[in-house]
C-alpha cells in the first residue's frame, strides 16, 4: 500500500499550471451552482440569483488568480516537505549503516581528518601571512614601507634606514601625509633579579598617525615626546599584555609601570590584537628617544649611513606608487644637499627610494618563508587528494560488499536517482565527520604548524577562527561529494542479474580497476612530495655547510638593555666594560669581546679614501662598512687572521691609527699587492691615515646567501665618538645554548649595577635565515611520511581485498600445481606493477614541478637524480612491505577448501 504522503508527491509532481487551472475553474463553478441553488430556493429566479451570486462572489479574474496562487504555493509547501522527510530518512538509513561498520567509519574519518586537518591548518597559516591585513590599520592599501636601492652596475638595497632619511622623507609632504619611525626593542620591566624582558617597540609618534591607528583608551604619543632626547617617560600598553599583567583595568591608564628602575607613565592602551606591521604580539610603545641622550641623538640623526631605523608612509589620497617614488627619490636628494652632498656625490650614490605596500601579500609575498609556506599549502592539497582516493577505496570496497544489497533493492522498484542519493549521503556524512576531526587536528596541531611557519607570530591568536571553520566546511563537504559520488553511481550501475546470482563473491571487473587506478593516484603523488622533501633535505644540509666566518655554534650574544635611561655613550662603553670583565671569569667562557654593530642584525657605511684616488671600488652589496671592535673580537668570533695580526690592546685610543680589512677589500682595493701596512683614510680625506694592519677572512654582514661584502675594522678605542659597543660576544667552551641560562645569570649577579642584560645563543640571529629550507624539509617530510602511510595501508587493504576475491581462482591455480611461491610472486608482483605505474606517473609530475620549486632551493637542482632515486627507493620498500602479508595469505589458500566452497 502506498503510503499518503507518497501518494501525494507522485500526484503533484506530475501536475501542471493547466491540470491546475482546471481545477481552480471547475471549484469556481460549482461553488457557483451551490450559491445560485441556496438563492433559488429563497424564492429567486434563476437570473437573478446567477446576478447576486457574481455580486458577492467578486471580479472573477482575480479570485481566479489568487486561487491559482494558493494552489501552486500548498503544492510547493507539499513538495518541499516530502522532499525533507525523503532525505531524514535517507540520512537516519545511512547513520544505522555506518554504525553497523565502526571501523570502516573510524578508518574513513582519521583519513579524512588527516587530509583536511592539513589543509585547513595551512590555510590558517597562509591566510594569517599573507591574506589577511593587519589589525587596526586603518585602508593599508595605503600604508608603504620605504627602502633605498644605491649604486649603478652593482646595486643594493637597504632596509633599514637612517634618521636623516626619515627626516627627508617626513619633508615630502606633497605625496606622503605621515611618515613614522621604529624599530624593536626589547623592554626591561623592573629592576634587578626580578626584571623580565618583554617585546616592544620604540617609535614616533607619526608611526600611529601613518598606520591610522587609535588607542583604546588614552592617547598616544604627541610629536614633542618623540623628537626630543631623552624622551619623557610615558608608554603605551599593548591589549593582551594590558590584560594579562593590569587585568584589564581601565585605571591602568595614568599608572605608572616600572621600566629598567625607572617609572614611566601608562598614557594609553593600543587596540585589541594590534601589533603594527608584524605578526608577534607588541607588549609596549615606548617613544623612539627613551634611551638616548642628547649627545648621541644629536650625533646619529645627523649621520646618514647609520642605519638603524624602519620607516613607514601613508601616501596621500590619490598618489600612485610611481608618483611617489619619483617624488621621494627627489627629497633624497635634497636632502642629501642640505648634509653638504655635492651633485657629483649624489650621482655618484645613485640613490633610488623603492616603495613596498604594508598589504601582507605585497610585504611578505615575495619572502622565502611566504613562498615556502604556499608551496606547502599547495603540497596539503596532494596530502588531501592521497587522503580522498584512500577513502574513496574503502567505499568502492565496501559498494562491492553490498552489491547484493543493492541489486535486491534495485529490484524492489527503488529508484536509481533515490539509492544514487542515499549512497552519496554515507560519503557526506563521514567527510563532515572528517571535517570536525580536522578542526580537532587543527586546534592541537595547529599551534606547532604556526610556530614553525610563522615564527614570532602572536599566540593570542587562535589557530581555528571563523575563516578556518568556514574552509574547512567547504573542503569537507566537496570531498564527501568526490569520494562518495563514484561508488554510489557504480553500485547504481551494476548488473542485476550477476550481482543476485553471484552475491557478494568474485570479482567485478570496473571496481577493480577504479580501486587499482585510486592506488595508483596515491602512488604517484607520494612520489612528488619524497622527492620535494630529499631535495628540501640536501638544500638544509648545504646551508648549514655554507662557511660564515664564524664559528656561531659556541657563542652568545649579550646586550645591555638601557630602555628607559638617559643613557650616555660614556656610561655604555664603561658597562659593557664590566660585562666584558665578568664574562672571562666565567668557568664556562673561553673568551669575550665587544662590537659597534652585530653580524646578521646591523651594519654602519662608512666614508674611505686611499690616498692617490678618486673613490674606492665597492661590490653589489654597497659600502665599505665599518665596524668597530675590541682587541679579542676575531679570536672569540672564530674569524682567521689570514695576514698580518690582529688588534692588541696597545691600539688604544692616542696611539697610531689602524685598521683591519677583510680579504674581499684587500684582493679588490690591491689586487696585486700586499695590503699590509697600506693607508686608508675612514671618513673622509681630512682624517689621519689609518695603517692596515692584517686581513681577515670573510664573513658575512647581514645574509647567509650574500655578495662579498667590502668591511673596514678599527679598534673600538679609536673609532668615532658614535662606535659605542652594541654587542658583547661571549665564545663557550661548550655548544651555547647549553651554558646561556647559566652565564646570563653570573653575568647579572657580577655586573649588579648594569642594566638588565639579555643574554641568547648567536645562532638565534642566523637561524630565521635558514627558515624557509627548514619549513621545506619539515613539512614535505611531514605530509610525505602522511601520505606514505596512507598509500601503504590503502595497497595493503586492496591486495588484502583482491586476494579475498580471487580465493576460487588461487585454489585452481594451486589444484593444477602452482607452488606457494609462485602465488606469493604472482600477489607481490601485482602489487608492485600498479605502484610502478603510479610512481612512473609521480617522477613526470615531480618533473614537471621542478620548475616551480627550484628557486626555493640552495645549490640544488630540482631534477637530482639521487632524489628521484631515494623517492622510488622508499616507495618500492614501502609497496613491498604493504603486499607482504596478503601475498602470505594467498599462499596459505588450501584448494580443497576453496573448491568446495565455489
Amino acid at each position: 500500500m502506498i503510503r499518503p504522503g507518497i501518494r501525494r508527491l507522485l500526484a503533484f509532481a506530475t501536475r501542471t499550471r493547466r491540470g491546475r487551472e482546471r481545477e481552480v475553474n471547475e471549484e469556481i463553478r460549482v461553488h457557483f451552482e451551490l450559491r445560485t441553488e441556496q438563492l433559488m430556493r429563497g424564492g429567486l429566479s434563476r437570473e437573478d440569483a446567477l446576478r447576486l451570486a457574481e455580486q458577492r462572489f467578486g471580479p472573477l479574474e482575480e479570485s481566479r488568480d489568487q486561487l491559482l496562487n494558493a494552489a501552486a504555493a500548498r503544492e510547493k509547501r507539499m513538495t518541499v516537505n516530502d522532499h525533507i522527510e525523503s532525505i531524514q530518512q535517507d540520512v537516519a538509513f545511512a547513520l544505522r549503516q555506518l554504525r553497523r561498520s565502526p571501523a570502516f567509519a573510524v578508518t574513513v574519518i582519521v583519513t579524512l581528518g588527516l587530509g583536511i586537518g592539513a589543509n585547513a591548518t595551512m590555510f590558517g597559516v597562509v591566510d594569517r601571512l599573507l591574506l589577511q591585513p593587519p589589525v587596526g590599520v586603518v585602508d593599508p592599501a595605503r600604508v608603504v614601507t620605504p627602502s633605498v636601492q644605491a649604486g649603478h652596475r652593482m646595486q643594493h638595497v637597504q632596509d633599514r634606514l637612517s634618521y636623516p632619511i626619515y627626516r627627508d622623507l617626513r619633508n615630502t609632504t606633497d605625496v606622503f601625509s605621515e611618515v613614522g619611525a621604529w624599530d624593536t626593542n626589547a623592554l626591561t620591566v623592573g629592576d634587578g633579579q626580578n626584571a623580565v624582558s618583554i617585546a616592544g617597540i620604540i617609535a614616533t609618534a607619526s608611526y600611529f598617525r601613518a598606520l591610522g591607528v587609535r588607542p583604546l583608551l588614552g592617547r598616544f604619543f604627541t610629536d614633542e615626546e618623540t623628537d626630543i632626547a631623552p624622551a619623557p617617560r610615558v608608554i603605551v600598553l599593548g591589549y593582551w599584555y594590558w590584560q594579562r599583567q593590569l587585568a584589564g583595568a581601565a585605571t591602568a591608564v595614568g599608572s605608572t609601570i616600572v621600566i629598567s628602575g625607572q617609572p614611566f607613565t601608562v598614557i594609553g592602551i593600543a587596540p585589541r590584537d594590534f601589533n603594527g606591521l608584524g605578526l608577534g604580539d607588541v607588549a609596549a610603545w615606548a617613544p623612539f628617544t627613551t634611551s638616548t641622550s642628547a649627545a648621541d641623538f644629536a650625533e646619529w640623526s645627523h649621520t646618514r649611513q647609520r642605519f638603524m631605523l624602519n620607516i613607514v608612509a601613508r601616501l596621500r589620497p590619490g598618489v600612485s606608487l610611481q608618483a611617489a617614488t619619483t617624488q621621494g627619490t627627489a627629497g633624497l636628494h635634497a636632502g642629501s644637499r642640505l648634509d653638504s652632498y655635492t651633485d657629483a656625490d649624489i650621482r655618484d650614490r645613485n640613490e633610488q627610494l623603492m616603495l613596498t605596500s604594508a598589504l601582507p601579500r605585497d610585504a611578505r609575498g615575495g619572502r622565502a618563508e611566504a613562498r615556502v609556506a604556499t608551496l606547502v599549502a599547495a603540497v596539503s592539497l596532494l596530502v588531501l587528494i592521497i587522503a580522498c582516493a584512500n577513502v574513496a577505496n574503502l567505499q568502492v570496497a565496501r559498494a562491492m560488499s553490498r552489491r547484493r544489497e543493492v541489486a535486491i533493492r534495485l529490484a524492489l522498484g527503488i529508484s536509481r536517482r533515490r539509492l544514487l542519493r542515499q549512497l552519496a549521503l554515507d560519503g557526506l556524512i563521514l567527510s563532515v565527520a572528517g571535517g570536525a576531526a580536522a578542526l580537532v587536528i587543527v586546534a592541537w596541531g595547529g599551534g606547532f604548524v604556526r610556530r614553525l611557519l610563522l615564527n614570532g607570530a602572536s599566540a593570542q591568536v587562535s589557530p581555528v577562527n571563523w575563516r578556518v571553520m568556514v574552509f574547512t566546511a567547504v573542503i569537507a563537504v566537496l570531498t564527501g561529494v568526490v569520494t562518495g559520488l563514484l561508488p554510489a553511481v557504480q553500485s547504481t550501475r551494476a548488473d542485476l542479474s550477476r550481482a543476485l546470482r553471484t552475491g557478494g563473491r568474485g570479482a567485478h571487473g570496473s571496481f577493480s580497476r577504479t580501486r587499482f587506478a585510486l592506488i595508483g593516484v596515491q602512488a604517484a603523488l607520494t612520489i612528488v612530495l619524497l622527492v620535494g622533501t630529499v631535495l628540501f633535505v640536501r638544500s638544509l644540509w648545504r646551508i648549514e655547510a655554507v662557511p660564515l666566518g664564524m664559528e656561531t655554534g659556541r657563542i652568545l650574544e649579550a646586550r645591555v638593555n638601557s630602555s628607559g635611561r638617559d643613557y650616555s655613550n660614556e656610561q655604555r662603553v664603561r658597562d659593557y666594560e664590566r660585562l666584558e670583565r665578568a664574562a672571562v671569569a666565567i668557568p664556562e667562557v673561553d673568551g669575550a669581546a665587544m662590537s659597534m654593530t652585530k653580524p646578521f642584525g646591523s651594519s654602519s657605511g662608512v666614508e674611505v679614501v686611499i690616498p692617490g684616488r678618486d673613490s674606492v671600488q665597492t661590490t653589489r652589496t654597497g659600502g665599505p662598512y665599518y665596524n668597530a671592535v675590541s682587541p679579542d673580537f676575531f679570536r672569540t668570533m672564530g674569524t682567521r687572521v689570514v695576514g698580518g695580526r690582529a688588534f692588541t690592546i696597545g691600539d688604544r685610543a692616542g696611539a697610531a691609527p689602524v685598521a683591519i680589512v677583510n680579504q674581499t677589500t684587500a684582493t679588490l682595493w690591491w689586487p696585486n699587492e700586499n695590503a699590509i701596512g697600506k693607508c686608508i683614510k675612514i671618513g673622509g680625506d681630512s682624517m689621519p691615515c689609518s695603517e692596515i694592519v692584517g686581513v681577515v677572512e670573510n664573513t658575512r654582514r647581514q645574509a647567509i646567501i650574500e655578495d662579498p661584502t667590502v668591511m673596514v675594522f678599527t679598534p673600538l678605542g679609536q673609532g668615532p665618538s658614535w662606535a659605542t659597543p652594541y654587542t658583547l660576544f661571549i665564545r663557550t667552551r661548550q655548544a651555547a645554548p647549553d651554558v646561556a641560562t647559566s652565564v646570563a645569570a653570573q653575568l647579572r649577579a657580577a655586573a649588579p649595577g648594569v642594566p638588565y642584560t639579555s643574554v641568547r645563543p648567536f645562532d638565534d640571529s642566523i637561524n630565521p635565515q635558514m627558515r624557509s629550507w627548514r619549513l621545506g624539509a619539515t613539512m614535505f617530510g611531514l605530509f610525505a611520511g602522511v601520505a606514505l602511510l596512507l598509500a601503504a595501508v590503502g595497497l595493503y587493504g586492496v591486495m588484502a581485498y583482491d586476494v579475498t576475491q580471487r580465493t576460487t581462482e588461487i585454489g585452481v591455480r594451486m589444484a593444477l600445481g602452482a607452488r606457494a611461491v609462485d602465488i606469493g610472486r604472482l600477489v607481490v608482483w601485482r602489487g608492485v606493477r600498479i605502484a610502478a605505474v603510479g610512481g612512473v606517473i609521480g617522477v613526470v609530475l615531480a618533473i614537471a614541478a621542478g620548475s616551480r620549486v627550484s628557486s626555493l632551493l640552495f645549490q640544488t637542482s630540482a631534477y637530482e637524480p639521487v632524489a628521484f632515486l631515494l623517492a622510488a627507493s622508499v616507495l618500492c620498500g614501502v609497496t613491498l612491505f604493504a603486499t607482504l602479508v596478503p601475498a602470505l595469505r594467498a599462499t596459505r589458500v588450501d584448494p580443497n577448501t576453496s573448491l568446495r566452497a565455489d
